[in-house]
């Protein structure tokens, strides 16, 4: 029953803890989607793609040549989130062999070609043309057939380019900002061409059937490339669907388009005039199909939770499609207390460094390491959420005294997303900004000082060399001089063993033989950890003997005589030389 009790709360936790780390393309994925990241081999994985699969963009900024030689879907997340750039002189997507291929929800950039079309049939839809102003968005030969609908095209030479004249189903698109209007399309019988918005005149225009042209499209801020378009867009609701069934016209229209609100700007939150309050601001989204907007806010990173993550456990308050501004209050008085954190360990690594660490303290956000030398002034380092830490630009042979704090800080995280009604569901927009961090130095909570932990940096090597100073065995096994077991050892020679003659005559003799020792267990790593567990019964009583705790004298003996038959089955290996510790 307690198995199965366990068992239950592990499953309970892990339930919970899901949601959080799963974005969108992991929960709907279909059993033909496979998912392609920034840090995937893209071409490696259409390779490997069975025909007819779609492969699923994930939202980044991608560098891109890739060869599609097979029918299959291309498809990102987002058009405004995927973003494809060129690689040299080759086109972002080359279509070859008789492929049949859609493309959609891209914004493709800087590439002298952004889709070059041979013996192939593709679709291209929901997809944003930014290939620059000398550059080709799309080249395609005579025996290709292309359907090229609800796009942009934006700074650019040439739209559609075909080897010689072809009809090409060229509708609902958008064409702004171009370089020579002359040129938009080669070769393209303009007949096929129709319910298209141009911001200027295009020769043959009176052939165009259903198009509108006007100077400022309406688009919310081509700036930033954003191209959705404004209430008094004369896109919007222009482009044609079938019989009786109008769409948006640009790559934001029809029924494939990008459901996601472009990211908002602008993002600042302030102290509110409540001390537990605060105000958040942001810059408005003009895109018609805004229907407001949705703020969250944690005291963890809430971009760390995944794009689109679930986000139903956290605080959130909504503002109304007007709005600029939001007052959030409630955040608390202060962080929650926080006890001291634990020293492990200071260890020397190398020449002037300490290798610090300590146990974590649940609610720390961050620690401040402390360290001094002697009577110098002692130095304070913010080093984060992390429990190791290793300090540099130290003295050898200087003893440092390194201790620490932890920090609760009083510190919010911040995401700001403008809201979509599509059918009836509002649709949030994707956590893909920074976060908006809001802290407060004067709310943060400081624990007490750790325990304080003495160490001395110095250069190690594997196979130490052995100074006449004595230790040798101990030295090899714990790797140092100054570490601080061997420490204890010194101390205990200097105060027990020098002061009689009996502790003198052991001295001599465990100089005379350790450097063997201590150099046969240099040359076999795999000695080392039974070196020290022999050691540490030792080290516990020279410990308890320093407290005058006089009953472990025995055992003392005991372990002493243990020690020497150990450096007496060393000796029968006759390793000569010398060396030290």
């Amino acid at each position: 029953m307690k198995i199965k009790f366990a068992l239950l709360i592990v499953y309970l936790i892990l339930f919970f803890q899901m949601p959080l780390a799963f974005s969108v393309q992991q929960r709907d994925l279909q059993p033909n989607e496979i998912l392609v990241t920034v840090s995937d081999d893209v071409q490696l994985l259409f390779d490997k793609a069975p025909e007819n699969s779609t492969l699923v963009f994930d939202v980044g900024t991608y560098t891109l040549n890739l060869l599609v030689n097979k029918s299959i879907n291309l498809r990102g997340i987002s058009t405004s989130h995927v973003i494809l750039k060129g690689d040299g002189q080759q086109p972002i997507f080359e279509v070859i062999d008789g492929a049949d291929v859609v493309i959609q929800n891209f914004t493709l950039a800087d590439s002298e070609v952004g889709v070059r079309i041979v013996l192939s049939n593709v679709t291209i839809q929901n997809t944003l043309f930014l290939p620059g102003a000398d550059n080709t968005a799309i080249e395609m030969d005579f025996d290709s057939n292309a359907t090229i609908e609800n796009n942009t095209f934006d700074n650019l030479r040439v739209a559609v380019e075909v080897l010689e004249q072809k009809n090409v189903i060229i509708k609902n698109n958008t064409f702004s900002n171009l370089t020579n209007i002359d040129v938009l399309f080669i070769n393209v019988i303009y007949d096929s061409v129709s319910a298209n918005c141009f911001d200027q005149v295009v020769p043959g225009y009176s052939t165009l059937a259903f198009s509108e042209v006007e100077a400022d499209l309406g688009f919310v801020n081509i700036d930033n490339n954003d191209f959705h378009l404004l209430d008094s867009s004369v896109c919007k609701g222009a482009g044609k669907d079938g019989p009786g069934v109008v769409i948006d016209m640009g790559a934001y229209g029809g029924a494939q388009a990008d459901e996601y609100a472009f990211p908002l700007s602008g993002v600042t939150v302030v102290s509110g005039v409540l001390d537990d309050s605060v105000k958040v601001s942001w810059q408005k989204n003009n895109d018609y199909r805004i229907d407001g907007y949705k703020i969250y806010y944690a005291q963890e990173s809430l971009s760390d939770f995944g794009y689109d993550a679930d986000r139903s456990r956290l605080k959130n308050e909504t503002a109304l499609v007007g709005d600029a501004e939001l007052t959030i209050e409630g955040l608390g008085a202060e962080s929650a207390n926080i006890t001291a954190p634990v020293l492990v360990s200071v260890l020397p690594v190398s020449s002037g460094k300490l290798a610090v660490t300590w146990n974590k303290v649940s609610n720390a956000t961050s620690y401040t390491l402390y360290y001094r030398a002697n009577n110098v002034a002692e130095t304070g380092l913010d080093v984060g959420g992390v429990n190791a830490y290793t300090l540099t630009g130290l003295t050898d042979g200087v003893n440092y005294t390194v201790w620490l704090t932890a920090t609760n800080q009083y510190k919010y995280y911040f995401q700001a997303v403008a809201s979509i009604e599509n059918n009836g569901s509002i649709i949030e927009g994707l956590f893909v900004n920074a976060d908006t961090v809001y802290a407060r130095a004067d709310k943060d909570v400081i624990s007490e000082v750790s325990a304080s932990a003495v160490a001395m940096p110095e250069a190690v090597v594997p196979y130490p060399f052995l100074p006449d100073e004595g230790c040798f065995v101990a030295t090899a096994a714990f790797g140092f001089y100054s570490h601080g077991r061997v420490q204890i050892l010194r101390d205990f020679r200097d105060a027990y063993l020098q002061t009689n003659e009996l502790g003198r005559s052991f001295v001599r003799w465990y100089y005379r033989y350790g450097p063997f020792a201590a150099a046969l267990i240099n040359q076999y790593e795999i000695l080392k950890p039974v070196a020290r567990v022999l050691l540490y019964p030792l080290i516990l009583l020279a410990e308890a003997i320093a407290y005058h705790l006089v009953l472990f004298w025995v055992l003392f003996f005991f372990y002493l005589l243990l020690l020497v038959l150990m450096v007496k089955w060393v000796w029968r290996w006759r390793v000569k030389g010398s060396g030290a510790c």
